[in-house]
């Protein structure tokens, strides 16, 4: 076994372990790095990918099926790949397919493939394949009690499912787990047995049946296992560190002694153990399946330097925060990507409010709304902050976890969770509400909670490519009074770092250009921004160079910045007084510029 990142292997390793095929695969590796290239070509079996974000996972996973099948290494109509919902089931389809590869390989996420799996063998039997539950909620309600919650006892269910938990089993299972929850133990299973009985008196089958039932069916009946082994040798798993208990029970079952496993995930984005995944099945992949080899990504290809030395704040292995590698002269164009910003507002009306204005000022010039994404940890923000867009006249879509992406997509600000955003990235996002009780989420402050908190927070800052706009408001109702609130734990170091990034590319800036001169003002702008600068300070009742200095007018009417951002890195206005004043600056600058025009982020 073998296992790091793969520079480790020294260079020219994947030229070494795979042999130059002798089909034109050139397509295929011409513009992978190195790392990727051997994750690609490399041999081994079992093979774990462990892929960052923003690492090229998808194009790295689906380039090896593409170049196994190429090479003859495997056969499509025997090849299975395995994800986590509709969305990126859907997606390997059409990468596939743009590959050359078109509808023989199996491609469906456990369930789908379990269900596939069970008509098959109800079809070889003679019998009626199991009707499926989709929705158990009137099953359930017709349990319940009066004020008893079906939500509950549904997330209950689905943790015990993926933890092949019995009923009986139930109370000791969830103590252990630390589960709390606004049932009783006792009686939750006691709901749970029930259920179960109702499902088998009606011969009816939920998603949690279908995973445990194909397993057990190809455990019990070798005859059976060999026949669909046959017809599935090679597999490859997406999101591993997705993988929970009852998953990986099918996943061995599907294989049985064999190794052609290929599996991608990303232990800093694991994020769904809360219902019931066991990230430690990607950390334990070497134990777990015998003679593996890991292979790292780590290259983040996605988010610019700055939110890249942001998020790394939140992960495991992170420097502390306020230190980093990079230097002015590493700095990319600030004005193509924007310093993140951190904005404290005075209520949480307040921060809806300023989020929807960040969205209309990001939006630049012919670029369309779908390019931006506001995240939030609860669906109650959801809520919140879409009425806020949309009564500042910003088209909003809600994010769908399960929904496939597709040319009739609106053109509209994603609204989304956190979680529902895994796996998707937008050119802009702004993440709201990073307060204690939030982020952390009340109830996650300590042990494996908090660290999953963490991890989503890392998951949700790298959705972003290039623009970040991080807030949190000073007071909340919650519910319906008033609640002084502080910023979540991680924001301090996120602050940090977000400053010595700001002062980098100013450093970077005032290299490649010469410092400001003040000159006479005879310029039409910077008569105008004199003009502002005293009507601004007579309103605030300060003197004109305590609104505005000299050396930052003087800036501005020398770079003429036309976003936020821009404004921040040319100045020392600190993150509050642009949010106060940013707009109205660039609203003078775009004015007196020769292309006039609207400002932006």
């Amino acid at each position: 076994m073998s296992s790091g990142p793969a520079s480790d292997h020294g260079p020219g390793l994947a030229d070494r372990d795979a042999a130059e095929p002798d089909v034109d695969v050139a397509h295929l590796l011409g513009d992978l790095d190195d790392a990727q290239r051997l994750a690609v070509t490399s041999p081994a079996a079992p093979l774990c990918i462990r892929a960052g974000p923003g690492s090229g996972k998808t194009r790295v996973l689906t380039r090896r099926i593409a170049y196994r099948v190429a090479t003859g290494d495997c056969e499509a109509r025997f090849s299975v790949a395995v994800t986590f919902t509709q969305r990126a089931a859907a997606e390997l389809r059409t990468r596939l397919g743009e590959l050359g590869i078109r509808d023989r390989i199996a491609v469906g996420t456990f369930h789908g493939l379990a269900a596939r799996q069970l008509r098959r063998h109800a079809e070889d039997d003679g019998r009626q394949a199991p009707d499926i539950l989709a929705n158990p909620s009137r099953l359930l309600d017709d349990l319940l009690r009066a004020g008893e919650s079906p939500q509950t006892l549904r997330t209950e269910l689905d943790w015990c499912a993926a933890r092949s938990v019995r009923p009986v089993d139930y109370p000791a299972a969830a103590a252990a787990a630390g589960r709390r929850t606004a049932l009783a133990p006792g009686r939750l299973a006691e709901l749970m047995a029930a259920y179960d009985h109702k499902k088998r008196r009606l011969g009816l089958a939920d998603f949690g049946d279908l995973l445990q039932r194909a397993a057990e069916r190809l455990e019990r009946d070798s005859a059976v296992a060999e026949a669909w082994r046959w017809s599935r040798r090679h597999f490859f798993v997406d999101e591993l560190q997705d993988l929970n208990p009852a998953q990986l029970r099918l996943l061995r079952a599907w294989l049985g002694d064999r190794s052609d496993l290929c599996a991608v995930g990303d232990p800093d984005q694991a994020i769904f153990g809360w219902s019931g995944a066991d990230r430690r099945i990607l950390d334990d992949f070497a134990s777990l399946f015998a003679g593996a080899t890991v292979i790292d990504l780590r290259r983040n290809f996605r988010c610019s330097p700055s939110i890249v030395a942001l998020s790394a704040v939140l992960r495991e292995d992170s420097t502390p925060a306020g230190t980093t590698s990079r230097t002015a002269q590493s700095v990319t164009d600030p004005f193509t990507e924007p310093v993140p910003l951190v904005v404290a507002y005075p209520s949480a009306a307040a921060e809806a409010s300023g989020v929807a204005k960040a969205v209309r000022s990001a939006r630049a010039p012919g670029e369309r709304w779908s390019a931006q994404a506001v995240l939030v940890r609860t669906r109650r923000q959801v809520t919140e902050l879409t009425g806020a867009l949309e009564s500042a006249g910003v088209p909003v879509r809600v994010a769908d976890p399960d929904a496939t992406a597709g040319a009739e997509d609106p053109d509209a600000v994603c609204v989304s969770t956190m979680h529902a955003a895994k796996g998707l990235e937008w050119p802009v996002v702004h993440v709201a509400g990073l307060e204690e009780g939030l982020v952390p989420v009340g109830g996650a402050e300590r042990g494996a909670s908090l660290d999953e908190e963490r991890r989503l927070l890392y998951v949700a800052l790298t959705r972003a490519r290039r623009g970040l706009h991080l807030s949190w408001a000073r007071q909340r109702d919650i519910p319906g009074q008033p609640h002084e609130r502080r910023p979540c734990r991680w924001l301090a170091g996120l602050t940090e770092v977000a400053a010595e990034e700001r002062r980098l590319l100013y450093v970077a800036l005032t290299r490649a250009r010469p410092p400001p001169s003040m000159r006479a003002p005879a310029e039409p702008l910077v008569a105008a921004l004199e003009a502002w600068r005293e009507q601004a300070a007579r309103a605030a009742r300060i003197t004109p160079t305590a609104m505005l200095s000299d050396r930052d007018l003087a800036a501005i009417a020398e770079n003429r910045p036309a976003t936020v951002a821009e404004l921040g890195v040319i100045t020392g206005l600190g993150a509050s007084r642009l949010d106060r004043l940013g707009h109205e600056l660039l609203a003078v600058v775009a004015e007196h510029s020769p292309a006039g025009g609207v400002p932006s982020a």
